[in-house]
């Protein structure tokens, strides 16, 4: 959970944006239950108040190496057509979080988490440019 937190912070100091710029988090849940437990546990430490969480594992699996750059490439395709994929079956209570069920009505900064095997995680916050 240390690690999840840390690299969170990390990518919206670099960003210079704060929590309450982000709308939306692509999270890794993977349905690892120790694995989502510190992802959740990471994100609730950052947040005071946990943005939508939306995942893509169960539409893309996982793709090793390209896990991030291949979730990163179809979270912005969904957003750009409007598409939102909600899991029924995905929600753990005792997670603290679960994912929404609907696109928040602001998307313009998105934190996207990227967690490796053997502890290589990533965050990158994505903003849209003004139009």
């Amino acid at each position: 959970a240390t690690s999840v937190a840390q690299m969170c912070q990390r990518a919206l100091a670099a960003s210079g944006l704060t929590t309450t710029d982000v709308d939306m988090i692509k999270v890794q849940a993977a349905g690892s239950p120790g694995n989502d437990a510190s992802e959740a546990e990471g994100l609730r430490a950052v947040f005071a108040s946990v943005p939508a969480l939306v995942s893509l594992k169960p539409l893309i699996g996982h793709c090793m190496g390209a896990s991030g750059t291949a979730e990163i490439a179809l979270l912005l395709e969904c957003l750009e057509q409007g598409y939102w994929p909600h899991y029924h079956d995905a929600h753990d209570l005792a997670l603290g979080v679960q994912l929404a069920t609907q696109a928040p009505l602001r998307q313009h900064c998105v934190l996207a988490t990227i967690l490796g095997f053997g502890g290589s995680h990533a965050a990158v916050v994505l903003e849209r440019s003004p139009s």
